[in-house]
């Protein structure tokens, strides 16, 4: 049994890594290129756990249409437009809809208190979508016992309701991909770990 945990908290860092660095950088960053290619080799049904059954043809025709990935990336994650679907927590979060908002403070809080920290330099909101899911990544690997609290008070409060309106725009199939790959892994997540979700207002 505990092999048995081992193993899924190994699945969590890895497809954490993986999916987050996918949302964070740009894809022709050299932490992306070789992701962007490695996704579109993966076979869904035995490659990847859960096996993406749900939509896995529509998933990869989806992730294929990477010809103007940057301009897809740079609509969902940079602007200079409004972004219909904000990598942000406390967009929706706070009752003002903004970027460093309380529950971004939260989190910070969380990860102080646990002696955890991202490894991206500067000043960068650490409740980015990719940001939380490469913070998923290290929880499981070197602290596992505070996983459960930080997926069910910190991501899941939020992720379901970003995932479901990136998965609408129609503009970036590439992400519309994306997202509906991290639904269900982190469907898996919460359901291996029998994670109650915390019914959050949201804003956004």
């Amino acid at each position: 049994m505990e092999q048995q945990q081992d193993g899924f908290l190994a699945w969590i860092s890895m497809s954490g890594s993986f999916l987050g660095a996918l949302f964070y950088f740009e894809p022709s960053h050299p932490k992306a290129t070789g992701l962007v290619k490695a996704i579109n080799e993966i076979n869904w049904k035995t490659n990847w756990v859960p096996p993406l059954i749900n939509d896995s043809n529509k998933i990869k025709k989806l992730l294929r249409q990477t010809e103007n990935i940057s301009e897809q990336f740079q609509r969902q994650f940079i602007g200079p437009n409004a972004m219909p679907a904000p990598p942000w927590a406390s967009v929706y979060l706070d009752p003002e809809a903004v970027i460093y908002g309380n529950s971004l403070i939260a989190l910070r809080e969380f990860m102080t208190r646990n002696g955890l920290k991202t490894q991206i330099e500067g000043n960068v909101p650490e409740d980015h979508i990719g940001l939380m899911l490469m913070l998923a990544s290290y929880i499981a690997d070197a602290k596992p016992d505070v996983l459960k609290e930080y997926l069910s008070e910190h991501l899941f409060t939020w992720v379901w309701r970003y995932l479901e309106l990136l998965a609408s725009q129609e503009e970036s199939p590439f992400y519309r991909g994306l997202a509906l790959v991290t639904q269900q892994t982190l469907a898996y997540w919460r359901e291996e770990l029998q994670l109650d979700l915390i019914e959050a207002p949201l804003y956004f």
